[in-house]
């Protein structure tokens, strides 16, 4: 196997399947088709009055990959809290794949459909090279 075929089989591994990533996007929007209001789980979570300062905060962890986004999905699903803003902190992140790029995205994209903001707060440089890399910048918020 020639060194470009090794590399995009590997990279291929990375990727999660269709299947895989609809049960993802199924478990941050919940049973109900939107996101569920639990305790934040693992993370630090900050409630006060029922104002719009409101704030759901949580950790990410050094190295999200596709062997971690599914014991990340629960965290990040009870993160997003209705009539508070979700602030994540990204600054610990070394290591992300593809698929834990895609699987960041659909967490904002379901923020954006339940209008939960989500805020990124000092993401790696990591994080943010792996973002500029794949077009992807943009579509998850980063300033």
């Amino acid at each position: 196997m020639s060194k470009k075929s090794q590399k995009d089989a590997n990279d291929a591994s990375d990727l999660i399947t269709d299947d895989e990533f609809e049960r993802l996007l199924d478990e941050l929007h919940g049973p109900a088709g939107g996101p569920e209001s639990k305790k934040v789980a693992g993370a630090e979570a900050e409630r006060g009055s029922q104002d719009a300062d409101e704030v759901a905060s949580m950790v990410l962890d050094r190295e999200i990959v596709i062997g971690s986004v599914e014991s990340m999905s629960e965290r990040l699903r009870d993160a997003l809290v209705p009539g508070q803003r979700c602030e994540v902190d990204a600054r610990e992140v070394r290591l992300i794949d593809t698929a834990g790029m895609q699987f960041l995205l659909a967490f904002r994209k379901a923020g954006e459909v339940a209008d939960i903001p989500v805020v990124w707060r000092a993401p790696s440089a990591e994080l943010g090279g792996a973002a500029a890399l794949l077009g992807l910048t943009d579509e998850l918020g980063f300033d």
